[in-house]
């Protein structure tokens, strides 16, 4: 297929690169780098292993991010789920541990493809930024890696 030529999944072989100081996130700027247009199934089975297996240490990420800076504070996390719930309210990620995290109201849109795209399968990652929702902690998904371990699949959400 052609490259696209917006947003999709690349992975970047980087030699050379400056990051500049300052609170975080701090921006990066590369320097020498390859892109290659896909990323190999073995990329997604090294992301897996930092993804949230529990979803408790979270919340403790989300509280520092709001005291040291809070106008930044929508930390980016992947998280590895056991299963998906449906509630009254909407739907949880469930955890190893039965934690819950509930998917957030907003963007409706991403929360429904993420739903749709998982109705047989749970997914192995589910990226996205931590928000508040209703006083409580939610995740706004912004894309989710699903399918086999040989064949896994990214997909956007929003």
């Amino acid at each position: 297929a052609a490259p696209s030529l917006g947003p999709c999944p690349r992975t970047l072989a980087v030699s050379l690169a400056e990051v500049e100081p300052g609170p975080a996130p701090r921006r990066v700027r590369l320097l020498q780098y390859e892109v290659a247009l896909a990323p190999e199934p073995l990329v997604f089975t090294e992301l897996a292993t930092h993804a949230a297996g529990t979803f408790a240490p979270l919340l403790a990420l989300f509280r520092e991010a709001l005291g040291a800076f809070p106008a930044l504070a929508e930390p980016f996390v992947l998280v590895a789920p056991t299963a998906i719930e449906r509630t009254r309210a909407g739907a949880d990620l469930v955890d190893a541990e039965g934690g819950r995290l509930a998917l957030a109201s907003e963007p409706l849109a991403a929360t429904a493809a993420l739903l749709a795209l998982t109705s047989a399968d749970v997914p192995a990652i589910v990226t996205g930024r931590l928000v508040t929702s209703a006083a409580a902690l939610a995740l706004a998904p912004l894309s989710v890696v699903i399918g086999t371990h040989d064949a896994p699949s990214l997909r956007r959400l929003a």
